[in-house]
C-alpha cells in the first residue's frame, strides 16, 4: 500500500468510527492498482461523540466516489467524495455555532476555488454555494445553467463534456466528470475547470431527479503541466 494512514486518520477518523478504514483502504488500493475510479455504497457507523444526530440508529448509507487524477500515466492525487444518501438530518456541532461553521466552510470552499452545486434535472433549476457566480460567470437563478455552461466551454470540448453528462443521465456511468477550458469575462484567456457530479435522487421510474457535484478552478494545475 502507498497510502499514508496518518492523513486518513486525521481527516476521516474524526468523523467516522474505525470501521470506515477497513472499508476504504481496500477500495483505495484497488483504485491505485487499476488506475480507475471506484464507486460504491456502504453503511457507515457514525461516532455519536462527534456528531449530535437526531437519529435512533447510529449509521448512515453513503455513496463514496474514489477518483484518481492521472498525470500522464501516474496518479498525482486521489479525491474521495462522500455523499450521505440517508434522509436529510438536522444536526449541530456540540458547543459550536452551526451558522458560523457553515459560513467558514463556504469561505474555505471559495478560497480553494471550489463550489458545490445541486441540479433539479426535470425542472432545470440549479442552486449552489458561494463562489458559483464568480467561477461560472453567471447567476444560475437568472439563467439556464446547462445552456450557459455549454456556451462557455471551449468549442473543441463541448461534445465530450456533454457526452459525459448525458452518459451519466442515461445510467451509462456512475458519475459525471469532465475537465475543460472555459471562457470567462474576467480573464483574457480560457480558464480550466473540473466538474464532478452524480445523481443523488431518482424518480420512481428510475430517471434522475437531482444531481449534486463540485466544480473547481484547475487553471494553475493545467498551466503547471504545460510548463
Amino acid at each position: 500500500s502507498i497510502l499514508d494512514k496518518s492523513i486518513i486518520n486525521t481527516n476521516i477518523k474524526e468523523s467516522f468510527t474505525e470501521d470506515i478504514l477497513t472499508i476504504l483502504i481496500p477500495k483505495l488500493n484497488t483504485c491505485v492498482k487499476n488506475k480507475e475510479s471506484v464507486v460504491f455504497e456502504t453503511l457507515i457507523n457514525i461516532d455519536d461523540s462527534y456528531y449530535n444526530y437526531s437519529l435512533e440508529k447510529n449509521s448512515c448509507r453513503f455513496k463514496i466516489t474514489i477518483l484518481p487524477n492521472l498525470d500522464s500515466e501516474n496518479i498525482s492525487f486521489i479525491s474521495v467524495t462522500f455523499i450521505n444518501l440517508t434522509q436529510l438530518i438536522e444536526f449541530e456541532y456540540e458547543g459550536k455555532n452551526y451558522r458560523n461553521e457553515y459560513n467558514n466552510l463556504m469561505t474555505l470552499l471559495k478560497t480553494a476555488g471550489l463550489v458545490i452545486w445541486r441540479w433539479d434535472v426535470r425542472n432545470d433549476k440549479t442552486t449552489a454555494s458561494k463562489g458559483y457566480i464568480e467561477l461560472y460567470d453567471f447567476d444560475p437563478e437568472k439563467y439556464n445553467a446547462a445552456v450557459e455552461w455549454g456556451k462557455r466551454i471551449h468549442p473543441d470540448q463541448v461534445e465530450s463534456s456533454f457526452k459525459a453528462l448525458s452518459d451519466h443521465l442515461e445510467g451509462k456511468s456512475d458519475f459525471f466528470h469532465t475537465d475543460h477550458m472555459y471562457t470567462h469575462s474576467k480573464y483574457d484567456d480560457y480558464i480550466w475547470i473540473s466538474v464532478l457530479g452524480l445523481t443523488v435522487e431518482f424518480y420512481d421510474d428510475g430517471s434522475p431527479k437531482t444531481l449534486m457535484g463540485i466544480t473547481q478552478n484547475i487553471t494553475d494545475k493545467e498551466n503547471y503541466k504545460l510548463n
